[in-house]
């Protein structure tokens, strides 16, 4: 039975790996026609970012030779070739830390790097993860820096090395650190819950006892750890200049975002006669039609934060269980999007329109290979390898996981991203916002998978 199941994943995987890098070539040289990639090329022209932007990937596009032909021909062989290098390196350093640090894989050392090397094939082959590789937008290189800091804060913390080692692996963690708070305005609040959690549990009795750290030196890491947040929001602050032309990024807009889209016409006969008059019908039709039309309100009212409030608790007390259950909802897809995004693919949830609009981007160069690989590698992970993950760590008792930092710091990482993007916008979840959710439990799954091919290798410590 074991045979089999081997011999099965085996084939699954070649077929997965062989479509995955099918895609790619046709891929390679296609750029996905999404709105952010116009804006960042202009960014890269000009190095001028707004509230919504951080700098480093505007200047990573500059640096690598975007605008060597020109805005209008942008050259992006160097950029694809980064932020997929930058997908397999995370990728490898995530299941290093896995593997070694939880002590899943006891076998030699030759056998421990076959296991990292085919998860990375696996995750950095997959169509949906190889697509954000290969578009012009900040995802791909922020979901890469976020499950490395994750990795090696992570070899830091628990793997048994020499001082000089664990000195080598948190300044890997700093730097990675410090990048993911550059890369996306959103990352320094997960950067920010990644180092209150680490602290939490380096300052555990229990933990501490047996951790790597004395308390100086815990404290000395958080100190480092939080530095390095401090930086990387200094620099922000200091490249980042405010956009009348946007609407704010604060809690009356966000609010006003998740809660009243896109039920305005509907609330509106409950709305005050102030509200009415500062807001026409037609302009909450128009409102309702599409969720970019909510910064264009905002923006008209920005001086009105009071009646914006008014409308958004109005709508919450007429249409609680529609907001709630929404935002729940969406909540879930930013946390499960290995689940959720395939089973909208094949319509058994709605397929909501970011779904729509990454999938035609996607086919642009071939559709019907973009159907045929994405649906492999989302059958492969939901089929054979899910099941094989949940089943080796039940079987073999591996209980040790729900204990281990690259396990809570992946869950932090993950619910941190979900709350974040869930509760700041009405629109349907997009997946890539749940890409560094995507590819960190994509990885794990598969490492975990790969223990029926390494008998007796995972046992509870």
């Amino acid at each position: 039975m074991i045979t089999a199941i081997r011999v099965a994943y085996l084939l699954g995987a070649v077929g997965s790996v062989s479509l995955g890098l099918t895609w790619m070539a046709y891929n390679a040289s296609v750029i996905p026609a999404y709105g952010d990639t116009i804006d960042y090329l202009a960014r890269a022209h000009t190095l001028h970012v707004d509230q919504y932007r951080t700098i480093l990937y505007p200047a990573f596009l500059r640096i690598g030779g975007v605008l060597r032909h020109g805005v209008e021909a942008p050259w992006i062989a160097v950029v694809y070739a980064v932020q997929w290098s930058a997908v397999a390196a995370s990728t490898a350093l995530f299941a290093t830390a896995l593997g070694k640090g939880l002590g899943v894989f006891r076998p030699d050392r030759r056998t421990s790097v076959i296991l990292v090397l085919a998860t990375v094939a696996l995750v950095a082959t997959n169509p949906l993860v190889a697509h954000f590789a290969f578009s012009v937008m900040s995802d791909s290189l922020a979901a890469s820096f976020t499950m490395a800091f994750v990795g090696s804060l992570t070899l830091a913390l628990t793997y048994p090395l020499p001082p000089s080692q664990r000195r080598l692996w948190l300044g890997i963690a700093l730097a990675c650190c410090f990048l993911m708070a550059l890369s996306r305005v959103e990352k320094v609040y997960a950067g920010l819950a990644l180092v209150i959690v680490t602290g939490v549990r380096l300052f555990a009795d229990r933990y501490r006892l047996n951790g790597p750290f004395t308390r100086p030196r815990a404290v000395l890491v958080l100190l480092l750890l939080v530095s390095t947040l401090g930086a990387a929001v200094a620099v922000n602050r200091a490249t980042q200049s405010h956009d009348p032309a946007q609407a704010s990024l604060d809690l009356s807009s966000m609010a006003f975002n998740r809660v009243v889209w896109p039920r305005l016409t509907r609330v509106y006969p409950h709305l005050p006669p102030e509200a009415r008059a500062l807001i026409p019908f037609d302009e909450a039709v128009r409102f309702d039609a599409h969720n970019n039309n909510v910064d264009a309100l905002l923006i008209r009212n920005r001086d009105n934060h009071r009646i914006i409030d008014q409308i958004t608790v109005t709508t919450l007390q007429v249409f609680p269980l529609s907001v709630i259950g929404k935002t729940l909802y969406d909540l879930a897809k930013y946390t499960f999007p290995n689940v959720t995004f395939p089973l909208e693919g094949a319509s058994i949830l709605p397929r909501s329109t970011p779904t729509w609009w990454t999938l035609s981007r996607m086919g642009m160069a071939s559709p019907r290979l973009t159907r045929v690989a994405l649906a492999y590698a989302e059958l492969f992970f939901l089929i054979v390898q899910l099941p094989l993950a949940i089943a080796i760590v039940v079987a073999r008792h591996q209980r040790v996981l729900w204990r281990h930092p690259v396990w809570w710091l992946t869950m932090t990482a993950v619910l941190v991203n979900a709350l974040l993007f869930g509760l700041a916008s009405g629109m349907d979840a997009h997946i890539r916002y749940a890409l560094p959710a995507y590819v960190m439990c994509l990885a794990l799954v598969t490492l975990l998978s790969l223990g029926w091919f390494v008998p007796d290798s995972m046992s509870g410590q």
